[in-house]
């Protein structure tokens, strides 16, 4: 698993910051492998901006849950 140089401290101050605004768990998914932004792409796989903006890792097929500002992460 590869992770984020985004510090841990800034990836909890983005989900406690997302607590703050919705009163219900939010679910967001990597993705799966497929061509990025054209097919002559060499990088096989980028996770979703949402999903690195809130889980700093790059993953293929997890999901993570956000409630209350905790994170769960559920991998296939």
């Amino acid at each position: 698993m590869q992770t984020s140089t985004i510090f841990p401290e800034t990836l909890h101050h983005r989900r406690q910051r997302l607590a703050e605004l919705i009163d219900f768990p939010a679910i967001l998914w990597s993705d799966s492998s497929s061509s990025r932004n054209f097919p002559a792409n060499v990088f096989p796989f980028r996770p979703s901006s949402h999903f690195l903006y809130f889980g700093g890792i790059t993953l293929q097929n997890p999901v993570i849950r956000l409630e209350s500002g905790k994170l769960q992460l559920f991998i296939d």
